[in-house]
């Protein structure tokens, strides 16, 4: 993964966190950037690790992960994953796809979560890990925490190629 960050006349405070440790909050920046980019095979290998543990606590196997991004817009992804798993030797696919929206203060909101499987097997996997996973949908979680606080995105591109790029610009609230 790689990890730019660029910004003018930065001013920084010291806070807790949500551990008591002290850590540093930017409370302005006149300009500022900030580069995410992570390699799809990065990305799938956290999927499967994900799925494996999930997957492990219900004596399941997975075999494989498929992840598919598609940019909706500059700041808003859908992403399907499929998964191919075996319980004994029953295989059995489950289909999850989810969208997330980034908003001007940073935050991401995930709506459209859905789960369905393919055969007997799939659909019955897929009815429980939807049950798991609707708690998220409609529910929405700041990316940059309490650090980047006072600090308004101004612009967000989102580039789903490999890597997946996230460039934005920023500036003080």
């Amino acid at each position: 993964m790689k990890l730019e960050f660029q910004a003018s006349d930065v001013r920084l405070d010291v806070s807790k966190d949500v551990r008591g440790n002290f850590a540093p909050k930017v409370s302005g920046a006149k300009n500022g950037s900030v580069l995410v980019e992570i390699a799809r095979s990065e990305l799938e290998s956290m999927l499967l690790a994900f799925a494996q543990a999930a997957a492990a606590e219900q004596g399941a196997k997975v075999e494989s992960t498929v992840l598919t991004l598609t940019a909706i817009g500059d700041r808003a992804v859908q992403a399907s994953v499929k998964v191919k798993a075996k319980k004994s030797f029953i295989p059995a696919t489950v289909n999850v796809r989810g969208r997330m929206d980034v908003d001007d203060k940073l935050s991401a909101t995930f709506s459209a979560i859905a789960c369905t499987g393919d055969g007997m097997i799939g659909t019955v996997v897929a009815g429980v890990l939807a049950a798991k996973l609707q708690p998220f949908n409609g529910k929405t979680l700041p990316l940059a925490g309490q650090y980047l606080q006072n600090v308004l995105l101004q612009s967000l591109k989102v580039d789903v190629g490999d890597p997946l790029r996230i460039a934005a610009t920023f500036g003080s609230a």
